[in-house]
């Protein structure tokens, strides 16, 4: 048994290492299963936890409190805390023998856990006991950077989420949506709680806004309850000495008109008015208490960041509340009239500023010189000889088709062509032998039937010749699929098989502008002396703009699905894209003109209801 002390350690030290990972422990079970821990391994009289950061030394008490250390010690553990262990005397007249040992544990960089140890006599072997208390710093450094670490983290999301509400209450233009702000934002900056904001109406505090309601219920038992501790506040604070929250110190200085808190735990088990700012008339109507309520089990918000917000709150509503003193201020905040003030300012501007006029209409991009191939005859693919998009030379094999009837019909032919050959030599010899007359006729008869024959013959060949079709001119060959829609199908007289584009080709615009807003476009032409300016997008790439200037309308309409278009076209001068696909679609806007602001924005509206006038009227 003469080393007990170690199973002892280890024991304790299994019990600190599984308690650094709980999720409900706090720093003061953590300190009494570390001095517990190194008691096995010697006569320890006390440790002390410390944070070193490049910003300071924070100490970490049992009680909860970080005590702000002297110059002396902050320097100590800055230089500690870049070692393994520092091993010091720490001798005094009433224990000679006393010493020092300093461990760390890196958290992260350049912010470690520094623990010192005071110790006397040791049961264990002292580089065992400087090796213990490595492994004990390791455990608490642990729980520090899991629980500690993660309130530093909340309370800068906290500060994070305070500028944005600070930031959205000075862009409140009234009280009713300043008070929203302050209830709806201000538990993702206190934590979980609820708030309710109350503003002065006559007499009296009235609920304006609570967290989690859009618009509170004023008959509301939690309403009334609310208004009730506000508005006898005076008789409330007999309980504020039973209170476990500290006085909060007034808001700012005097001379600004600022707001009231009444923090509210549990039920109605502490109430205190936070500092009610004057400006040396005591009997000053705050324009707006804010009522804090933390329930059970829920810890209590940050005083700090609770001043902070409530010294951002006060201005706020002083401000809105002097505004509401002036008659210009009656005008603003008066519900109905500043949003009649506000249409008709809108509906003045939108009738009188003027706006760019443009009318959109589909599109797509063409080659001005393109060629569209189609079947000759009818027939069957029986070669395809090109990929999509792949670059021929001209006169190249693209497509081999045949037809039996045109190959049956070949024959035919030759063997007329051949049966009226030999019959036309057996008359000609008859005819030299024997001198019969009328074999000169039937002669004649032969010989131009053969011509029709030969004729015919001619006439077959170029069809078969079709057949085999091949590229006009060098270019690009478009067909999508083109093996898997086009080999071994058969095909009818003029079926587009594909299309090819020049190397040289130049690109044009063509739109399919709606008949309903042909006019714009036909006014638009007539005022203006020069060509038209289109601003289009491709609809494969709409995060550039491209701009081309209207050449040609057509004068007549088509159906072009199932609606009626007009047909225009533009010179391209700027290519889009590298590569250009002939059928790219684009959607295009037309320049009209200016028109006022409003019929630019409600064209649609507008003609709806001149249609609906015309037919009931």
């Amino acid at each position: 048994m003469q080393h007990s002390w170690l199973s002892d350690f280890e024991t304790r030290l299994d019990q600190l290492e599984r308690a650094s990972i709980g999720a409900d422990v706090v720093f003061a079970d953590i300190h009494d299963l570390a001095v517990a821990a190194l008691k096995c391994l010697g006569a320890v009289h006390d440790i002390s936890v410390w944070l070193a950061r490049p910003t300071g030394v924070e100490g970490l008490r049992p009680d909860g409190q970080s005590p702000a250390p002297s110059e002396f010690i902050q320097a100590e553990i800055t230089a500690a805390a870049e070692e393994a262990f520092v091993l010091t005397d720490s001798a005094s007249a009433t224990s000679p023998s006393r010493r020092l040992l300093t461990v760390s544990a890196k958290l992260a960089d350049q912010v470690s856990c520094v623990m010192r140890v005071t110790f006397e006599q040791l049961s264990a072997p002292q580089q065992t006991f400087i090796e213990g208390a490595r492994a004990v710093v390791d455990d608490v450094g642990g729980w520090v950077s899991r629980h500690l670490m993660s309130r530093y983290e909340h309370l800068l999301t906290a500060q994070t989420e305070l500028a944005s509400t600070i930031g959205r209450l000075h862009l409140s233009s009234n009280f009713k949506a300043a008070a929203s702000v302050l209830a709806q934002d201000g538990p993702a900056v206190l934590g979980r709680c609820r708030i309710a904001v109350l503003l002065r109406r006559g007499e009296r505090y009235r609920v304006q806004a609570m967290t989690g309601v859009r618009t509170p219920n004023v008959e509301a038992e939690t309403v009334r309850a609310i208004e009730d501790v506000v508005n006898n506040s005076h008789a409330a604070q007999s309980a504020i000495a039973t209170s476990e929250w500290q006085e909060l110190d007034q808001i700012d200085e005097a001379g600004v008109a600022g707001a009231a808190a009444v923090l509210r735990h549990g039920d109605v088990a502490a109430i205190r008015m936070a500092a009610l700012a004057t400006s040396g008339d005591e009997s000053i109507d705050f324009p707006m208490v804010m009522s804090v309520e933390v329930f059970t089990n829920t810890e209590r918000p940050n005083e700090q960041l609770l001043r902070q917000l409530l010294a951002a709150a006060g201005p706020v509503f002083a401000g809105l509340h002097e505004q509401q003193r002036t008659l210009l201020g009656k005008v603003i905040h008066s519900g109905k009239i500043r949003w009649l003030v506000v249409a008709a300012v809108l509906l003045a501007v939108l009738s009188i500023c003027p706006a760019d006029f443009e009318v959109e209409a589909p599109g797509q991009i063409v080659s001005t010189n393109q060629r569209r191939i189609f079947a000759p005859e009818n027939g069957t693919i029986d070669d395809v000889r090109f990929q999509n998009e792949d670059v021929v030379q001209a006169g190249q094999l693209l497509l081999k088709l045949s037809n039996p009837d045109l190959d049956l019909e070949h024959r035919r032919v030759q063997g007329d062509i051949d049966t009226t050959t030999a019959r036309l030599a057996s008359v000609h010899a008859t005819r030299l032998s024997g001198g019969d007359p009328q074999l000169s006729g039937e002669e004649a008869q032969l010989k131009q039937q053969l011509q029709n024959l030969k004729e015919q013959k001619v006439l077959v060949e170029k069809q078969l010749a079709s057949l085999q079709i091949t590229a006009p001119f060098a270019g690009t060959v478009f067909r999508r699929d083109s093996q898997q829609e086009l080999m071994s199908r058969p095909v009818q007289r003029g079926q587009l098989l594909l299309e090819i584009v020049p190397t040289d080709s130049r690109w044009q615009l063509e739109i399919s502008i709606p008949d309903d807003r042909m006019s714009y476009v036909t006014n638009a032409r007539h005022q203006s002396a020069e060509l038209l300016p289109i601003r289009y997008v491709v609809r494969s790439a709409p995060e550039q703009d491209w701009t081309t200037t209207l050449t040609h309308v057509d004068n007549a309409v088509e159906v072009h699905d199932g609606q009626m278009t007009c047909r225009a076209t533009a010179l391209l001068t700027t290519i889009p894209q590298a590569e250009l696909r002939p059928g790219t679609t684009v959607t295009a806007r037309i320049a009209c003109g200016r028109r006022s602001l409003g019929f630019v924005m409600f064209r649609e509206v507008i003609e709806f209801w001149r249609q609906v006038r015309f037919a009931w009227f």
